[in-house]
Parts: C-alpha cells; sequence; structure tokens
C-alpha cells in the first residue's frame, strides 16, 4: 500500500521522469496503477491503494502484463485469490524493481497523518497492532528499499504524522534511537523566563499580527504587539515577585508553550472583544482575565485532553477525571492529599460503575494527570515541573515524582473548578 502511494506520489509530482528510457520498469508500474484506477475513478487515493492490495490477485495480473508488454518479463505467471500471499510478494518485488530503476531530480516524502485518531469501531489493542504494523513497515522501506537507492539526486522518505505517546506505546526495537533518528523535536522555550520577549515563541506572535496589518511598514520586533497590549493597560502584578509583568508572561502561563495556543487565545480574546462590542483597537488586563475568556479558552484546551484520551479510552472514561476533581477541589495539593482523595472517590463512586484502567491505583491516576499538562509537581527547590517541559529525545514520556507538592495548570483550573 504504501509502495502504491508513493508511486501516485511521484507520478502526480514528477511527471518528467517518465520521459527517461531508463526507467521502464517505473513506467509498466505507472500504467498498471493507471488502468486499475479506472475502475476506482472517483475514490482517494488511499482508498485505491487498500483495493490494489485486497484485490492482490486482480492487480498483478495487470502488473504483470504491462511488465511483459514493456519485454520486462519472459516467463508465464499465474495468480489466483487462493495465493494471496505469493501475489503480494510479486507486487512487492516489482515496485522495488521499479524504484531501483529511478533517478530522481527531487526529494519525495509521503506524510501519512490522521493516523492518532482512533475510529471508534476499533478496539484499542487492535487498533494498535494496525499502527505498529503501519510504523514497521515504513521503518524497512526507509532503511532497507530507499535508502539503498543509488545514483539518483532526489531521495525517497516515508514519515509517519504521530504523537511521541503513541510512538512510545509501539513498543518498537530501539525505540529512543528510532525516534531520535526520524524526528524533528520543535522546542519553544527558552532559559530565561524574565527574557520572553526575545523568544521565538513571542516572535512567531508578533509576526503573526504584523502580517495582517493593512498598512506597508517596517517589521520591528514587538512593535504591533504593543499596539494591542500596550504595558500600561495590561500589565499585570505578581505579588510573589513584587513586580509588574508583560502579559504575553500571562499568555504563557495559560498555554503549554504552542504557538497555537497563544492562537487561541487571542481568537478567544477577539471574539469576546466584538461580543461586548469594543471599537478601541487595544486591550486592557480586564480583557482576557474575565471569566468568559478563561471558561472559553480552557474548553480549547480540555478539547487537547480529549483528543489524547479517545485514543486509548472510551468518550465516557474522560468524564470520570472531572468527577474526581469535584472531590479534590484543592488547586495546590499535597500527594497525602490526592490519595485521600482518591480512597474517598472509590468508597463514594457507584459500585456498578467500571472504571477506566487509568483509575487502578491513585499513582496512575496522577501520572495520567501529568502526561495530560493538568497537574505539574513542585519539587523541594521549588522548581515547577510540568510533562511538556520535560519531554526529550531520550525522555518521550517523562514520570511524575511521587511524594511532592502539585499544582493544577491554570489553564485547566477553569474548567475544573467554578471559582
Amino acid at each position: 500500500m504504501l509502495y502504491f502511494l508513493m508511486a501516485q506520489k511521484i507520478c502526480k509530482d514528477e511527471p518528467d521522469i517518465l520521459l527517461n528510457p531508463i526507467v521502464s520498469k517505473f513506467k509498466n508500474i505507472k500504467q498498471a496503477m493507471a488502468e486499475y484506477n479506472k475502475g476506482d475513478a472517483f475514490s482517494p487515493e488511499i482508498i485505491n491503494a487498500i483495493h490494489f492490495v485486497q484485490k492482490s490477485s486482480d492487480s498483478a495480473k495487470l502488473v504483470f502484463k504491462h511488465f511483459k508488454l514493456g519485454g520486462e518479463e519472459s516467463e508465464e505467471q499465474s495468480f489466483s485469490d487462493s495465493k494471496f500471499q505469493k501475489n503480494l510478494f510479486y507486487l512487492q518485488k516489482k515496485f522495488e524493481d521499479a524504484f531501483d530503476s529511478l533517478k530522481l531530480n527531487r526529494n519525495h516524502i509521503l506524510f501519512i497523518d490522521g493516523i492518532d485518531v482512533r475510529p471508534d469501531k476499533f478496539k484499542y489493542d487492535d487498533y494498535l497492532e494496525c499502527i505498529k504494523g503501519l510504523a514497521n513497515a515504513a521503518w524497512e522501506i526507509n532503511t532497507t528499499r530507499f535508502a539503498n537507492i543509488k545514483d539518483s539526486k532526489g531521495r525517497l522518505k516515508i514519515i509517519l504524522i504521530l504523537r511521541p505517546d503513541i510512538f512510545a506505546s509501539l513498543r518498537l526495537t530501539n525505540l529512543n534511537i528510532k525516534f531520535s533518528d526520524n524526528s524533528v523535536l520543535i522546542d519553544w522555550r527558552f532559559p530565561d523566563s524574565k527574557q520572553y520577549r526575545k523568544s521565538k515563541i513571542f516572535e512567531v506572535t508578533d509576526k503573526l499580527l504584523f502580517a495582517q496589518q493593512e498598512r506597508s511598514i517596517s517589521y520591528e520586533l514587538g512593535k504591533t504587539w504593543d499596539y494591542y497590549f500596550p504595558s500600561d493597560k495590561t500589565r499585570y502584578y505578581i505579588a510573589s515577585q513584587n513586580s509588574y509583568e508583560d502579559c504575553f508572561k500571562w499568555f504563557l502561563d495559560y498555554s503549554l508553550f504552542r504557538p497555537r495556543d497563544i492562537v487561541a487565545m487571542l481568537q478567544t480574546l477577539q471574539t469576546k472583544f466584538l461580543d461586548n462590542g469594543h471599537h478601541s483597537p487595544t486591550f486592557y488586563r480586564e480583557d482576557f482575565e474575565n471569566r468568559p475568556v478563561k471558561v472559553s479558552y480552557s474548553s480549547y484546551m480540555w478539547s487537547e485532553v480529549t483528543e489524547y484520551l479517545k485514543f486509548y479510552y472510551d468518550e465516557k472514561d474522560e468524564k470520570q477525571i472531572e468527577v474526581f476533581f469535584s472531590y479534590l477541589r484543592k488547586y495546590t495539593f499535597s500527594y497525602k492529599e490526592f490519595c485521600d482523595t482518591y480512597d474517598s472517590y472509590m468508597v463514594r463512586r457507584k459500585p456498578q460503575a467500571q472504571l477506566p484502567k487509568f483509575f487502578e491505583t491513585a499513582d496512575t491516576l496522577l501520572q495520567l494527570l501529568y502526561d495530560l499538562n493538568i497537574i505539574r509537581f513542585i519539587d523541594e527547590e521549588n522548581t515547577h515541573h510540568f510533562s511538556y517541559r520535560e519531554k526529550n529525545y531520550t525522555k518521550i514520556r517523562p514520570e511524575i515524582e511521587l511524594g511532592q507538592t502539585y499544582q493544577i495548570h491554570e489553564a485547566f483550573s477553569t474548567r475544573l473548578y467554578a471559582y
């Protein structure tokens, strides 16, 4: 299936390659696919690829026919539905011969997205096996086939767009090596919290606002941000530091240090701003500190939790988390307070209600809340640890420390508690 999709991509993106007489094997593949696709002219590419494999007997006969017409086959071959594996092996070999003959001028990367959305009709274990097979296939193709194509300027690669936690769940051999060699770590963090106006995430946000201005003016870092969020109207006081901060620091505190979180906040502000009939182009601190804005943004953040949990659990399971916090009722809490709340919850819950696996122990629930970035832990040196801040190539799923003090992320507290 992956070979089929890659071959279609090459035909579409680099049609001139077919003019080269030395790629006759690839031409044969292209002609066989074209003839096959006539029967499913209006089907999406992925559906055609699935059908091409499922109807392996018909597909192998087509490929054999065009290879024979092209002078690449001399001996007769027979294919039948009862010889499914033989058919697939023949198709695989012909695709590989075709790819080996290519002299590409461009790089061709096949991105496969949507893998981390589990269809409702598939159980978690069954779907994980599907993804594991896909990951192993992509790995083998990239390392043993595409990496060994010689004398070609352009290269081929298949990339699966997959969440790190799901990648870790696949339990592939040499997991960390595969992860570091085949992924890109996008890290928006910066070491000095007081230098956030010099950070890349601030620059991206400022340039996003600048790009939407009507007048053609030269760019100056921070100028557009300060126009909408002037310091004298939006800075806020931090009692613990006895100082005032630019409101962008507030935006960061409510995010997971991702540009899309900042954009979601800006969109929420814009919507509420217009709904309230404001006409001034500038915001005030009260605009982003009012409860409707926080509730709306908190709903966005909770949707991220929902997407995460839907891969592993049923939709009803996420409700149990909200119910648990109705027992906890604290923004900052100790490990003992968390365990006591867990025990109380387990005693008072409905006996017939089936709990999800992450409720097996207090520690498994605590780890999940940390994975979801709903909570952080604060160590003896008063350092705040969030899961997203601890992740790196060798630590795909950071573990929470037990026996510490814990605190709910500001973006989730509005959803979980009605202050």
